[in-house]
């Protein structure tokens, strides 16, 4: 496994530290499948705009953890 490290910026803290606990472990857990990964680009779907594969990697993983609750 390969060990990225994270860039924690202020913004995201704050907007992290707002969130209920259910959903800051379901972002912790999505961090670490990220962080452990040897190539992260794999867990998302490339698009041209940064900000259109951030929203494609939050439904994948949404999608996800929906399926284990169920």
């Amino acid at each position: 496994m390969k060990d990225w490290i994270p860039d924690r910026r202020p913004t995201f803290s704050k907007q992290f530290g707002n969130l209920d606990s259910k959903t800051q472990k379901r972002v912790k857990d999505a961090v670490l499948e990220l962080l452990t990964s040897e190539n992260p680009a794999r867990l998302g779907e490339y698009k041209q705009d940064m900000s259109d594969f951030c929203i494609q990697y939050r439904q994948k993983i949404q999608n996800t953890l929906q399926c284990q609750l169920e």
